[in-house]
């Protein structure tokens, strides 16, 4: 199915020409690979020696919602990524150890400021800037993405 994907891609994506009024980049890859999911199925079903009726017509939108919603949860930790990645260069790297541990990872104030061997004020506000500056550059990153 990836590779049936991949060569629709390559063959498609020379002549593709974006309209944003018929809807975003996104949502027609998502289409093809639902399309590329239908055809293996299809493909599987007519290998097989006994009688296998044509998938249903209320199939297709299950294996589509089913891929939508595996392409949004990725989509989503894609997107959290990049906006990790650029405020790490935009942070020190102290103030990034402390986002990563009180916000990514969950740990109290009380541990990480045992461990970094800071005050816990410094804790909580530095928390709460980096995490301004995430929210913000998530922000930016979902409108590029359009």
């Amino acid at each position: 199915m990836v590779q049936e994907t991949l060569l629709t891609l390559v063959r498609t994506l020379p002549k593709f020409n974006y309209d944003r009024t018929r809807g975003s980049f996104k949502g027609w890859l998502l289409k093809t690979t639902a399309w590329r999911v239908q055809d293996q199925f299809r493909k599987r079903a007519s290998n097989r020696l006994e009688f296998v009726p044509e998938l249903p017509e209320a199939v297709h939108p299950t294996i589509e919602n089913g891929v939508r919603h595996l392409w949004d949860a990725e989509w989503d930790q894609n997107l959290l990524s990049a906006a990790i990645e650029r405020v790490k260069k935009q942070v020190s790297a102290k103030q990034f150890q402390i986002f990563d541990l009180a916000v990514l990872r969950q740990w109290s104030t009380a541990r990480i400021s045992a461990e970094l061997e800071v005050h816990a004020g410094y804790v909580y506000l530095t928390k709460h800037r980096v995490n301004q500056r995430f929210k913000s550059e998530l922000a930016l990153i979902r409108g590029e993405a359009g």
